[in-house]
């Protein structure tokens, strides 16, 4: 098997969420502010023993055993993905099943955290060779990049723990100051139901996007934003995280996570072949084990999945 790189962060983001160590956001001049992280430990860095299965690793295009799997992340939205404080190495369930992916089709694998919102552009426009990075799998995302499912995620709510309304419909968070992350599908879910306070005669919420899970994140403990709307996996890993700060003020709805690829690409029902490899050998149920996410396992990876 060849040596598969080391991820790396590709740009420079902000260290990994305050939840992670319990601190308090250090602010700084023209900064949204800083928190320190724990060090990934050798259980958050390792993976199981995982070989090449020389029979998909043999079905992967030219072009891609050359340059060798280039994936995107979003970066500091743990458990899926954040950095060490080495400000470097990425660790999470997205870097783990990325690299296993490499593993298993016997590839080099660099993983880069970039922008959510520059994902799928990326992709198309060929600088990126698949996209780990919660990325739910729908019809209008579907027009644009191929999907291969491995996870079963959804969404929720973020509050401070200080508050005390609950998120059960988009009817209740008419008044808010809402945060989403740029690029995402909570930002165009309510981009496309601004007409719901309205019709209910009520104040209608304030849309905030942010760059990042940890700018939204930091906005709710500043007060800047009354609640967060995004992946229930990093809201609830942020709650266990920091109890005393946050706590999960609704769930919406489960959905289908999918690892995306250029439309059209070669290498689709390969990727589907190693995650179902994956899922069948076992590797993929310690993979989620080692992040407390067993509850969101799939039996079957699938492409283009989405059914909404």
């Amino acid at each position: 098997m060849s040596n598969r790189k080391i991820a790396r962060v590709a740009l420079a983001l902000p260290l990994a969420l305050l939840v992670l160590s319990g601190c308090g956001v250090n602010p700084g001049a023209g900064s949204e502010g800083s928190a320190t992280s724990n060090p990934a430990s050798p259980e958050q860095s390792a993976l199981p023993e995982i070989a090449a299965v020389p029979e998909l690793a043999d079905q992967v295009p030219a072009e891609v055993r050359s340059e060798g799997l280039i994936v995107a992340t979003g970066g500091e939205t743990p458990p899926m993905s954040f950095t060490d404080d080495d400000d470097t190495t990425l660790v999470g369930l997205d870097v783990d099943m990325a690299n296993a992916i490499g593993a298993v089709l016997d590839l080099d694998t660099d993983v880069e955290a970039v922008g959510f919102d520059t994902i799928i552009p990326g992709l198309t426009a060929g600088r990126f060779t698949i996209a780990l990075s919660s990325l739910g799998v729908t019809l209008q995302r579907q027009e644009t990049v191929d999907f291969v499912s491995y996870y079963n995620g959804g969404q929720g709510f973020l509050a401070t723990a200080e508050s005390d309304f609950e998120v059960e419909t988009f009817e209740d968070l008419c008044g808010l100051r809402v945060g989403v992350t740029l690029g995402t599908v909570q930002q165009s879910t309510l981009e496309d139901s601004t007409n719901v306070c309205t019709d209910a005669g009520k104040e209608p919420w304030e849309l905030q996007s942010y760059p990042d899970n940890n700018q939204s994140v930091l906005a709710i403990q500043s007060s800047r934003s009354d609640v967060y709307y995004g992946s229930i996996s990093i809201i609830s890993y942020s709650v266990a995280q920091a109890e005393d700060t946050f706590r999960l003020a609704g769930v919406y709805k489960r959905a289908l996570v999918g690892a995306a690829l250029p439309k059209g690409s070669e290498l689709t029902p390969v990727i589907q072949e190693a995650v179902q490899h994956l899922i069948d050998d076992g590797t993929y149920a310690e993979i989620l084990a080692k992040w407390g996410l067993e509850d969101n396992a799939i039996e079957v990876a699938e492409i283009n999945g989405a059914t909404s």
